[in-house]
């Protein structure tokens, strides 16, 4: 969906259930995530056009465009799934490895993770 990679491996081949309930927080944090990012650049590009210094063709004002463009479209997405996950709290979505992360679903080790995991590798 979202993060896929090219070359599949069998990891990339599972498909992992979580139901709307579960998800709604993670897409809600997303769409807050890129509404801010995209709010953002607005603000960076008004304040480029309010400088009667910076020109239209400006390289900084064609950066706000994109972000403004590609944030937006993302924020969009996370506005469709909270309301999809609102809707439907008991229905299991099939979620790809590239869902699981763009969501966030598994966060970043812990300081007790990576000792454990240190005892094995010791």
């Amino acid at each position: 969906m979202h993060n896929d990679f090219g070359n599949r491996t069998k990891r990339e081949e599972f498909r992992y259930q979580y139901k709307g309930s579960e998800l709604l927080p993670y897409a809600e944090r997303a769409y807050l995530k890129y509404l801010r990012a995209e709010v953002e650049a607005r603000e960076r590009a008004a304040a480029l056009l309010s400088d009667m210094g910076v020109r239209q063709n400006d390289p900084e004002l064609d950066r706000c465009r994109k972000d403004i463009e590609n944030s937006g479209k993302i924020r969009e997405q996370c506005s469709v799934w909270v309301h999809q996950f609102h809707r439907e709290p008991d229905r299991e979505f099939p979620l790809e490895l590239g869902d699981v992360t763009f969501f966030g679903l598994v966060g970043d080790p812990t300081p007790e993770d990576i000792a454990r995991a240190r005892k094995f590798t010791a």
